[in-house]
């Protein structure tokens, strides 16, 4: 079988790996070709000497997809809730002072017992403030339930309702909340076990079938800036 030097278009032999009229190598020159149906291929070609192999490309999988409409933007952006982090922590030296001072001239039971509630309230105001603030800092986006979210995009604090789109596989109802992704299971005294969930992620789920879940970037938002 004979085929033509594609430098000079002499013809040359099947067999030869030079042109024996320019010597140009002949050793990419290949007679196979490839047909699809539709006249198009997506995917990679491998040519192994006169052999191609063709390996299709693989379908993306579905994705899943919201809408965050934002319905109340909070006063308390990042610079706001450090400061009310900065009160609460100077506060909260009040009830601790005043149950140290307890011990040193022991009052009645029950200015101990107003003092140490006051004590867990300031702590508490302080871990959510605290919490507010990351999520601020980070302008991220948390579920919370009902379709609810809480975003902290532009360092504010803002409420979100959830809209989601119908399931890709199923086209059934989303719903999006944190789901549990990692857990170990705690066995009691009397046998029974309880599973400790260590690890939540924001999902989109359907409600007709569980299995078909999306994992959501918290911090799919694109920022302007660097976190500060």
């Amino acid at each position: 079988m004979s085929m033509n030097c594609p430098k000079c278009s002499a013809s040359v032999s099947e067999s030869d790996r030079f042109c024996s009229y320019c010597g140009h190598p002949l050793e990419l020159v290949v007679t196979n070709s490839v047909e699809v149906g539709d006249g198009s291929i997506e995917g990679p070609l491998i040519q192994a000497g006169r052999d191609v192999y063709y390996r299709p490309k693989s379908p993306d999988p579905p994705k899943a997809s919201y809408d965050a409409v934002p319905k109340w933007r909070s006063p308390f952006t990042q610079a706001v809730l450090s400061w009310m982090g900065v009160f609460l922590g100077i506060f909260g030296i009040v009830p601790i002072s005043k149950i140290f001072g307890f011990y040193v001239t022991p009052s009645t039971g029950v200015n101990l017992v107003i003092w140490l509630v006051a004590l867990l309230i300031v702590a508490a105001v302080f871990g959510l403030v605290w919490s507010l603030r990351e999520l601020a800092k980070r302008e991220t986006r948390r579920p919370l339930m009902l379709s609810w979210a809480i975003s902290g995009y532009n360092h504010r604090i803002t409420l979100e309702k959830i809209e989601a789109s119908r399931c890709p596989t199923c086209n059934g109802k989303m719903k999006y909340y944190m789901k549990p992704t990692d857990w170990y299971y705690q066995i009691n005294d009397n046998g029974s076990r309880r599973r400790v969930v260590t690890e939540r992620t924001p999902m989109l789920e359907c409600v007709r079938n569980p299995k078909h879940a999306f994992e959501m970037d918290p911090a799919e938002d694109k920022v302007a800036h660097s976190l500060r």
